[in-house]
C-alpha cells in the first residue's frame, strides 16, 4: 500500500496524511508545514539553509546522497605521433 506523503515547504520532510499544518498565504498560495517549529520558522522568513535539522542544509552541506544523472564522461587525450 502506497501512502500519499506531501512534502514540508520549510523543511522539505514528509509530511504523513493527518499530520501537519496547511496555511494560505495573501497572495492564495497553499503552505504545507511539518510541525509548529517550522510554521515559526517559516513566518520568521529564515532560510532552511540556515537550519541544521532540515533536508535541504543537509543537502547544501553534503551530509546526504542527492540523486545525481549520469556521470559525466571524460574523454581520454588521444596519443598522437608527429613526425619530426
Amino acid at each position: 500500500m502506497v501512502v500519499k506523503t506531501e512534502v514540508c515547504n520549510f523543511s522539505e520532510l514528509k509530511i504523513y496524511p493527518g499530520k501537519g499544518i496547511r496555511m494560505i498565504t495573501k497572495d492564495g498560495k497553499l503552505v504545507n508545514l511539518i510541525n509548529r517549529k517550522a510554521k515559526s520558522f517559516y513566518l520568521r522568513k529564515t532560510k532552511g539553509q540556515v537550519i541544521r535539522w532540515t533536508v535541504i542544509w543537509r543537502r547544501v552541506n553534503k551530509k546526504m546522497k542527492t540523486e545525481t544523472g549520469a556521470k559525466k564522461r571524460r574523454k581520454k587525450a588521444k596519443q598522437v605521433v608527429k613526425g619530426i
